[in-house]
């Protein structure tokens, strides 16, 4: 669901398969964020929790010099299903604007891993675990107000988490969102596949039909659509490789299919369109101009949130905090002042 992730082995993306992709980066994620330079004494605290068992960890993010305690902080919820939450890591530049920046690796995945999940913990495989585990991570921090940012396979837990009506979530962030499993595959095949070459898109079909996405075609297919629709910025920067080299294919798998192309009967069938309460939690939904989350996926996530405000980044795809980041940066934080919970402040 990353989208034309598990080309990348990005199981997305919301996955991305990694298997061609280069053995090292040739710059780093924070190498494209021109305003990483405005960070002054940036700190990172790893930590772990304990929900259902699992030993979930998190990061929290602080520019002591910086800090500006009428900023809620803001929760990062990745995308996959099964991919850590590493590639979002630019996003901790938030912090040197005066906001708590927090994220996690979802149980199964990173420093959350657990192995053989069928056996050891399969209700990691039930769609409702999610948002469960993000309120688990809301009350071990103590957080009585806080913004949620999630990105791809991230924003249908943070729209799950939305409709269980938390009590002091400031904002509601969808970055790369769907809110229907069905209308995002048909729209991706119609508006995405369509302008692909007719053999490509024969061959595509092919695979489906004889469901061979482990073959080296189908690998070297998924790489390409992954530079269109997936993250532009090809070479990707080291932590998008990591993370999308270290997908959890188990989880991946069991929610999202095997494929791209097409998606597993849990999210197929999964909708919530029209039931998150805009008035109750303002929202924005960001895209990229070239996002597989198609512009008319965007819409039907943005149409169905009273009052939410759309955005559409250029030049960008899936990935645009990537693809484009300090333009990201500059809108979400605008946003998110906009919706503090805590004393006046002056516009970062």
């Amino acid at each position: 669901m990353m989208a034309f992730m598990r080309m990348l082995s990005l199981s997305f993306l919301v996955a991305i398969g990694c298997s061609q992709l280069a053995s090292a980066a040739f710059f780093t994620c924070f190498d494209i964020v021109d305003s990483m330079q405005d960070c002054i004494e940036l700190v990172e605290t790893q930590n772990f929790f304990e929900h259902e068992g699992l030993k979930i960890g998190y990061w929290v993010y602080e520019d002591l010099a910086a800090r500006d305690e009428s900023m809620d902080p803001v929760i990062l919820v990745h995308g996959g299903p099964g991919v850590p939450s590493e590639y979002m890591v630019s996003l901790k530049q938030l912090a040197c604007r005066g906001r708590k920046v927090i994220r996690y690796d979802q149980g199964g995945v990173g420093a959350s891993y657990v192995s053989n999940v069928t056996a050891n913990a399969p209700f990691l495989f039930d769609l409702d675990y999610y948002p469960g585990e993000l309120c688990a991570l809301i009350d071990h921090l103590g957080l009585d107000r806080y913004h949620v940012l999630g990105h791809s396979w991230g924003t249908c837990v943070a729209q799950m988490f939305a409709i269980t009506e938390p009590a002091n979530m400031s904002s509601l962030l969808l970055i790369g969102a769907l809110s229907s499993g069905e209308f995002y595959i048909e729209s991706q095949k119609k508006v995405r596949q369509s302008t692909l070459p007719p053999y490509i898109r024969k061959l595509m079909a092919q695979i489906e039909i004889d469901q061979a996405y482990n073959s080296a075609l189908y690998a070297a297919i998924n790489d390409h659509l992954t530079g269109l629709w997936t993250i532009n910025t090809i070479p990707m920067p080291d932590c998008v490789e990591r993370a999308l080299g270290a997908t959890n294919e188990e989880i991946y798998v069991a929610i999202n299919g095997p494929s791209e192309f097409s998606l597993a009967p849990k999210l197929w069938t999964w909708n919530v369109t029209g039931l998150v309460d805009g008035n109750r939690y303002p929202t924005i939904v960001v895209g990229g101009a070239n996002d597989t989350m198609t512009i008319e996926t965007l819409e039907q996530v943005s149409n169905g949130i009273e009052n939410s405000e759309l955005f559409i980044i250029p030049k960008a795809a899936h990935m645009c905090f990537v693809d484009q980041p300090d333009m990201v940066l500059d809108l979400i934080q605008k946003f998110m002042i906009e919706h503090d919970q805590g004393e006046t402040h002056e516009t970062v």
